[in-house]
């Protein structure tokens, strides 16, 4: 058992608790509650949280963490600019330094995506970002791998330079790819047995029967509109990501995005051209779901928190970009029934800080990934 006592509790399911406790059991959250009637056992670890903010650990819901070496991204297209079946998990390396970095920021979960530059990507990835893989009597434990299929990367943007970058072209090829898997899976339904194999269109299943997101990633608003048009001609679940350079949209574009689009995530905001501060207070003014990212490797992905701070000082709601970092980064992944808030039941992933961890000089006490403190800042 883990317990976590008299701290500032920010849940992002319910209001603040001063003054409350935390109690972990396994790995998962059984109690939320102001002066929480356990007495601790000998085993068990007590974290005195007193004057302390405790946080759901941060989620950054679209990165490469683990995937390139720091500061360098990958600019190329491959040989084929549709790749489904292709899964990131595979090529994510665990002792990359960055995931140190992440948990000492109070990041306990990312979502590892392939680059942008294909046209379809491939298979996102959720994990945490405390290294548990291991071995014990014979059976290895991936309780790190939250799910090693949690989306599908779709690429509208055209800033790769490549003789697919045009905007209709990469459409087109996409809704051929998309349709042919339809056509593929239909038959494979009507006739028990696949009538041939093909593991890049079976890839898209989970796509388009609306069990995983499609994770369109866009820059301007021509790509936004084009990406909402796919959405509706497939009846996809869509998460928009990236915006880097959309601004203010008009109501009926807004109302688009809020009618087929679950969750907008937007990264990198703090590069030289980005917009995407201005489009977040839009978005925070006018109530509607997102999340903030930091795209790593485009921006360190240390900074999400920051990113979330100069979010509030450009005019989003302090409220909002709390969410933007937890609940509404699990919901843009349709992870938010197991992470993103202290909540009975979900994963025991909790950040503490001495602070409001949006300040620059707040400092991470504990980062607790799967109810396992896995970072505890030196005495």
């Amino acid at each position: 058992m883990l317990l976590i006592k008299n701290g500032h509790i920010v849940p992002m399911s319910a209001h603040y608790i001063e003054g409350g406790d935390v109690l972990i059991d396994n790995g998962v959250i059984v109690d939320v509650a102001q002066n929480i009637d356990y007495t601790p056992k000998r085993t068990d670890d007590v974290i005195d949280a007193t004057d302390c903010f405790v946080f759901p650990g941060f989620i950054d819901s679209h990165c490469q963490v683990g995937v390139v070496a720091d500061g360098i991204g990958d600019l190329f297209m491959s040989a084929n600019p549709i790749t489904p079946n292709l899964s990131v998990i595979n090529s994510v390396k665990y002792d990359d330094p960055v995931f140190y970095e992440c948990l000492k920021a109070g990041i306990t979960s990312v979502v590892v995506a392939p680059f942008a530059r294909n046209i379809v990507g491939g298979k996102c990835a959720l994990i945490k970002t405390a290294q548990v893989q291991s071995t014990f009597q014979g059976k290895t434990d991936y309780s790190h791998i939250v799910s090693d299929f949690c989306a599908m990367k779709f690429s509208l943007s055209d800033d790769t330079h490549n003789q697919e970058s045009n905007l209709a072209l990469r459409a087109s090829m996409l809704k051929s790819d998309i349709q042919a898997a339809k056509s593929y899976l239909r038959k494979r339904e009507k006739d028990s047995i696949a009538f041939f194999d093909s593991p890049t269109l079976e890839a898209y299943g989970p796509i388009l029967g609306r069990e995983l997101p499609a994770y369109f990633y866009v820059n301007t608003v021509e790509e936004l509109r084009m990406a909402l048009r796919i959405t509706k001609q497939f009846n996809f679940m869509a998460t928009i990501i990236g915006c880097g350079d959309c601004e203010e949209l008009d109501e009926k574009l807004l109302a688009e995005i809020q009618e087929y689009s679950d969750c907008i995530v937007l990264g990198p905001c703090i590069t030289r051209t980005s917009k995407g501060f201005e489009f977040a207070k839009q978005l925070s003014d006018t109530n509607m779901i997102f999340a903030l990212s930091t795209a790593y490797p485009q921006t360190n992905i240390q900074y999400l928190p920051m990113v979330a701070g100069l979010s509030v000082r450009d005019g989003v709601k302090l409220e909002n970009a709390f969410a933007a970092i937890t609940i509404n980064a699990a919901r843009a992944c349709k992870a938010f029934e197991k992470i993103g808030s202290i909540e009975v039941g979900k994963h025991a992933d909790i950040a503490i800080f001495d602070a409001n961890p949006l300040e620059v000089f707040t400092k991470t006490l504990y980062t607790i990934v799967n109810g396992r403190i896995a970072y505890r800042i030196e005495e």
